[in-house]
């Protein structure tokens, strides 16, 4: 990669990672000799002693930066809407649960390149932050994207400092609290619904019960005289 390049990318290493991951994105990183600033969770201060001073240890707001190229994510719900809303093409890498649907929905879209943490190299890394920077199909794609998703009437600040102030304007709003805060906890959970509609059912089943016994025992009862007067007749 070139020094331009690297200068503007900043790396963010959530929590959700582990110490090996962690390492590995480190040696990758320090391989290179040039500037890069990178933002690690303090969750794992342990290995800030071994870093060098153009490393921060603090969590910035890296995609919002003008410079910023590239996005290294674990596909989290929260991180892909920080680069949809910022523009940032980006390399994921999920782990678990919504993650991998997340990523695979981004790659589709040509917004980023998907990698298996398990299997990945400082390879596969180096050529995915240089497709996602270098082809400006990720960055048109991304920048389309973000696009449609700011288009709304009114922008979600203004909208969240909107319903803050009414809230304060009308002592809280009780008009809009939900009739579900004042249930108790069967009720929150249709428990006594749910009783009912069982205790119906078995009520149901057990009287269906009963009939189908009535008939099988008056249908063997007639059987059985049938038999006892054909067999007086025959004697």
């Amino acid at each position: 990669m070139s020094h331009n390049c690297l200068l503007a990318l900043y790396v963010i290493l959530l929590s959700s990672y582990q110490s090996f991951f962690l390492s590995f994105f480190l040696s990758f990183f320090l391989s290179f000799s040039l500037s890069l600033s990178l933002s690690l969770s303090l969750f794992h201060s342990s290995l800030l002693p071994s870093l060098p001073p153009s490393f921060l240890p603090s969590l910035l707001p890296s995609t919002a930066h003008p410079k910023t190229r590239a996005f290294i994510t674990h596909a989290g719900s929260h991180g892909i809407y920080e680069g949809i809303c910022n523009a940032v093409p980006m390399v994921l890498m999920p782990l678990f649960g919504d993650q991998m649907d997340n990523a695979k929905q981004m790659e589709s879209r040509g917004v980023g390149v998907v990698l298996n943490v398990l299997e990945m190299t400082p390879k596969d890394i180096s050529e995915a932050l240089r497709a996602v920077i270098y082809n400006k199909r990720y960055k048109e794609n991304i920048q389309h994207l973000s696009d449609l998703h700011l288009d709304r009437p009114i922008p979600p600040l203004d909208l969240a400092v909107h319903w803050v102030e009414f809230a304060m304007r009308h002592k809280g709003a009780p008009h809009l609290r939900p009739a579900a805060h004042d249930l108790n906890w069967i009720q929150y959970h249709s428990i006594d619904v749910v009783a009912f509609l069982l205790g119906v059912g078995l009520l149901v089943f057990f009287i269906s019960l009963k009939c189908c016994f009535c008939c099988c025992r008056k249908c063997f009862c007639r059987s059985g005289r049938m038999s006892k007067k054909s067999k007086s007749k025959s004697q």
